[in-house]
């Protein structure tokens, strides 16, 4: 255990009391801060009163509006005070016709009113049939086929007219062959506007009809007979 010598406890000594002597004047002047802020008189807080309501209507006290039983004229001026506020201030409210606003309202309350529209309506006749629409789709070369979205009687009275005519049961569409399309759609024309009719491009139903060209073979015939006899039909077009 280390053991301080003389010299050195009668320095540590020292410097204590000029630590000491240090702190002194700080809490002297700590102490008498406190004196002089316990001496000093209390202020009292001041006190904002509330400025006089300048409202015209009458006011109903609180405890009064509480202790009131249910039904009793207290609660029953205050809410008609609430409506009369709320109505007047309205910016988009309709402008009395009949006396004040009290009177408006208790006159449209209580007029009899009738929703059923008085007199003939304008554009309301029998009821409209469905429109019925066919779209035509090209099945082949030489046939169409006409897909109707509804049942029209009359449209399959006009199908059943066509010579070329055939029904095919589980799809319920009808198909025609292609020379028969211009008779078709003149007669489904006299229809409208209850059944609307697709078309088929006119530059699709002109190709479709023409007369089929004569193939020239000269280019096959330059072949040796045993490749040209080995050709596939698309092999024998491509050449031609």
């Amino acid at each position: 255990m280390y053991l301080c010598s003389a010299a050195e406890i009668v320095e540590k000594k020292r410097i204590a009391l000029e630590k000491l002597s240090a702190n002194t004047p700080n809490l002297v002047t700590a102490n008498n801060n406190k004196q002089r802020i316990a001496h000093q008189p209390k202020v009292a807080p001041n006190i904002v009163t509330a400025a006089p309501s300048t409202s015209t209507f009458p006011r109903v006290e609180n405890k009064a509006f509480l202790n009131a039983p249910k039904g009793s004229t207290t609660i029953k001026q205050r809410q008609e005070t609430q409506h009369l506020i709320r109505n007047a201030m309205h910016p988009y409210r309709r402008p009395a016709s009949v006396g004040d606003v009290r009177s408006f309202n208790n006159y449209k309350s209580f007029k009899p009113t009738n929703d059923r529209p008085s007199g003939r309506l304008l554009g309301l006749g029998q009821p409209q049939k469905p429109m019925v629409s066919c779209e035509v789709t090209l099945l082949s070369v030489t046939r169409f086929e006409v897909q109707p979205s509804g049942y029209h009687s009359k449209l399959v009275e006009v199908f059943r007219t066509i010579p070329s005519k055939s029904y095919e049961p589980t799809t319920r569409y009808w198909n025609f062959a292609l020379s028969d399309y211009k008779a078709l759609q003149d007669r489904v024309n006299n229809l409208k506007p209850d059944v609307k009719m697709g078309i088929i491009p006119q530059a699709v139903l002109n190709l479709c009809l023409a007369p089929p060209k004569q193939l020239d073979n000269s280019c096959l015939e330059s072949l040796e007979p045993t490749l040209r006899s080995k050709l596939m039909p698309f092999q024998r077009i491509g050449v031609r």
